[in-house]
């Protein structure tokens, strides 16, 4: 399994039962900043806008917990390409365990909770790296050789058409539509978190 909503087999109370959505925020951002000052994580949220992941957390959550729908990616869509070892998943549940006690829930939300998370490991962590392999491979034969940067007018966009790009026929063939879906997911979050573009994104 991908580990998709409700792999966890959460109850669907849980959501409403640890606080609801101001809740769940504060548990989420309070885990992602200690995953961002601990040592041994800290590489992970480098490349990434560490807003947008707390947001895409909190919405797989949600769902997984009851709260509501999900259209993002998977977890192992969203895991397999970083290398998480199981030492690494560790650390990450004793953050969570930390936040749930800081924000006093019950023991049972937290036993819960915990349990939830405990369940998500097999599609976060890649035990022998053999899932970051595959996808530096598929990155690699994507690569294009030798690129050339070209100088040219740019395309009336009234007048431009699908294929006007001149892009590879078997592209969307290799990188496949659930990969293809998360970029774009990934793309729209950055620019709604973007002081700049934010503004398009308001209605």
């Amino acid at each position: 399994s991908g580990g998709g909503v409700g792999s966890t087999q959460a109850s669907p109370t849980l959501f409403r039962r640890l606080g609801g959505q101001a809740k769940l925020e504060a548990i989420v951002a309070e885990v992602y900043q200690s995953m961002k000052a601990d040592a041994g994580l800290a590489r992970f949220f480098a490349r990434f806008r560490l807003q947008a992941l707390q947001d895409r957390t909190v919405e797989y959550l949600r769902a997984e917990w009851g709260g509501g729908e999900y259209e993002g990616p998977d977890l192992w869509i969203a895991h397999a390409h970083l290398g998480v070892s199981s030492e690494q998943y560790d650390v990450m549940v004793r953050f969570y365990d930390d936040a749930l006690k800081k924000h006093k829930l019950p023991v049972q939300e937290t036993r819960e909770v915990l349990d939830s998370v405990e369940k998500m490991r097999c599609a976060c962590v890649d035990l022998d790296n053999q899932f970051r392999a595959m996808f530096e491979q598929q990155a690699q034969a994507m690569k294009v050789k030798n690129p050339l940067v070209r100088k040219a007018t740019r395309p009336s966009l009234c007048n431009m058409q699908v294929g006007d790009t001149q892009a590879s026929q078997t592209l969307y063939k290799r990188l496949g539509q659930e990969k293809l879906e998360a970029i774009v997911a990934d793309v729209y979050e950055s620019m709604k978190a973007d002081a700049g573009l934010a503004k398009f994104f308001a209605r």
